[in-house]
């Protein structure tokens, strides 16, 4: 995790990250004797693909997003990925090489997730780790792809989702232009799709709960909002979403996230006039929806009236203040602004609901930074790398820390306490390999 959080294009936004966390949560609660803290998170890469990692770590590319048909397609690729973790896929499979050492087989493990979104030097990383055919060696059996499959589509019933979906998007990957050679999506490549086992998906939804809805106003805003600032040519995004809004056969919601992505595009090509106009629209439409009231928000202060922004910031986050996401999205802007004192002032509330939240402990660290408090700026920054998984940098923060809170007791005897439990951790860690 370390080594792809440094090479990989995380999207570090807080509508996005919500939605996808929250939709995650939703396919995980049937799992009561699951004990693993999920993180679901996003990559900003045009692929087709979506992969997990030993711990309950689910990557989704947002290329995969934007070609998902709806709420339950994408949930049953999470789904999919959550079985591979669940069944210890990776694991097993380690254990199957058991002449290669846990660190060789990490190595390959990260080369082929970094491979598979586009990483050029990721080949070379895994001949390094091992002189051997990676694909021919690594390649999930068929059998795991199968468990994974019907683990997910009962994941998906007990979500209240479509259980169909999953045999529903692998159809409409293999059939879509008859992909073939360089041109199989990268997802396709990692999970090979067979006639027999989109059979075999549909007839293990077919024995399962049906549900109605496959798609709610959150999906098509979050898909929107994913093309919007993540298709590589805005050109293309702009020319979607205008098409898209003159479908007569749509869904309402699914014709205002087109203008709502409508109007993300152009606030991204600074076209803020036009945005400012889709948005008042929108807002006449439906006053009361977050998400186009932030809009209007961030539209006032990328055009330079910071005042007014900031303003109708603080309104939404008066009525909001639970909402983690909105609570994120004031703090990081009052950051930009250079009002980090009011920023921590947020932040400190906000982390008291979700102190595991690896954003927002690193906004902490910035605040804090920004205000002269070093000492806790370190501990917030230590936080955030025990949280991403960097159990060494996290005490080597804390060591900063440490040396900074001298005079000041008890925060030194937290400071200690905590390097204590982490370096614990880190020993029983080595034990164990």
């Amino acid at each position: 995790m370390v080594q792809i959080r440094q090479q990989l294009n995380f999207v570090d936004d807080p509508e996005l990250s919500n939605y996808i966390r929250n939709l995650g949560k939703r396919l995980t609660r049937p799992l009561l004797d699951d004990q693993r803290e999920y993180q679901f998170f996003l990559i900003g890469h045009p692929t087709i693909n979506a992969f997990a990692l030993p711990g309950g770590f689910i990557g989704t590319h947002s290329g995969l997003i934007t070609n998902a048909a709806s709420e339950s397609e994408l949930a049953s690729v999470l789904a999919h990925e959550i079985a591979h973790v669940t069944q210890r896929h990776w694991p097993r499979l380690v254990a199957a090489q058991k002449e290669r050492s846990g660190l060789t087989m990490a190595a390959i493990l990260a080369s082929l997730v970094l491979a598979s979104s586009g990483d050029v030097n990721a080949s070379g990383i895994a001949v390094a780790a091992m002189a051997a055919d990676v694909d021919s060696q690594l390649a999930f059996t068929r059998g795991f792809e199968r468990e994974a499959d019907r683990i997910g589509i009962r994941l998906l019933a007990a979500a209240r989702l479509d259980p169909r979906a999953m045999a529903t998007f692998f159809e409409r990957l293999a059939a879509a232009n008859q992909f073939s050679g360089a041109n199989i999506p990268e997802f396709m490549r990692t999970h090979p799709v067979t006639n027999d086992r989109i059979a075999e998906a549909r007839n293990s939804a077919a024995k399962l709960p049906q549900h109605g809805r496959v798609s709610s106003s959150r999906f098509y805003h979050f898909r929107a909002r994913t093309r919007a600032y993540h298709q590589p040519d805005p050109g293309q995004a702009l020319a979607h979403f205008s098409t898209a809004m003159k479908k007569k056969n749509i869904p309402k919601a699914e014709q205002r996230a087109a203008q709502y992505g409508l109007t993300l595009v152009h606030l991204r090509l600074g076209n803020f006039a036009v945005a400012n106009k889709n948005v008042a629209h929108l807002r006449k439409q439906n006053p009361g929806e977050l998400r186009y009231q932030l809009a209007e928000a961030d539209i006032a202060i990328a055009a330079g009236r910071a005042k007014r922004g900031l303003g109708l910031y603080h309104r939404i986050y008066t009525r909001n203040r639970t909402q983690l996401w909105v609570a994120r999205r004031y703090a990081e802007n009052l950051l930009n602004q250079r009002q980090p004192r009011r920023a921590l002032g947020v932040l400190r509330l906000a982390l008291k609901q979700a102190p595991k939240d690896p954003a927002l402990n690193k906004l902490m660290a910035k605040a804090a930074g920004e205000t002269g408090n070093l000492v806790q700026a370190h501990r917030a920054m230590a936080e955030y790398y025990v949280i991403s998984g960097n159990p060494y940098e996290a005490i080597n923060q804390l060591g900063i820390a440490a040396r900074m809170a001298r005079k000041d007791y008890y925060a030194l005897t937290a400071i200690r306490a905590r390097t204590s439990e982490l370096e614990a951790a880190v020993a029983r860690n080595k034990a164990r390999r």
